[in-house]
């Protein structure tokens, strides 16, 4: 008979957002970032070279998603064409299994607005799974969710 050594290897699974923002979902990290992606405004830097606008001036959104910002044409059509927007890049609605959405005007549980969350899954026409906490979902209508991280952009996942 031969003898194996047992070998401890950790497994890695994605994590998925924790309820103080998604509790136990995300990495402290990853969470951290997302949460700074779902603040985003017109006035931050441009998501493609990263230039800050002058006190005043507004950077442009994508017309589609209203996610990406840019200070210029050129910034914009560069992202595009070689910075991965154009794979990511959908209306503002149109959500998938496993994008990070932040909740919104949740008037039942208004704990939950602002909070980062996993969507599982369509439910019904407008209506989706979302997961908010380890082992804890609930169903929510599109209008109350933001989509901050398309599930092609997500760097929690393998």
């Amino acid at each position: 008979m031969v003898e194996i050594e047992a070998l401890s290897v950790p497994l890695l699974r994605p994590q998925v957002p924790s309820s103080d923002s998604g509790k136990g979902l995300f990495s402290p990290a990853v969470k951290e970032r997302y949460l700074k992606l779902s603040r985003k405004t017109k006035t931050s830097a441009c998501d493609c070279c990263g230039a800050v606008t002058a006190e005043g001036k507004k950077l442009q959104m994508c017309s589609k998603c209203r996610r990406k910002a840019y200070c210029s044409v050129a910034c914009q059509s560069q992202d595009w064409k070689e910075g991965g927007h154009k794979g990511s890049c959908r209306p503002r609605k149109d959500f998938r299994k496993g994008d990070v959405v932040v909740a919104q005007s949740i008037k039942s549980k208004p704990e939950l607005n602002g909070q980062l969350m996993v969507v599982m899954g369509l439910v019904s026409e407008n209506r989706w799974l979302v997961m908010y906490a380890k082992g804890k979902s609930m169903s929510l209508h599109a209008d109350k969710l933001r989509l901050v991280v398309p599930v092609e952009e997500r760097e929690d996942r393998e």
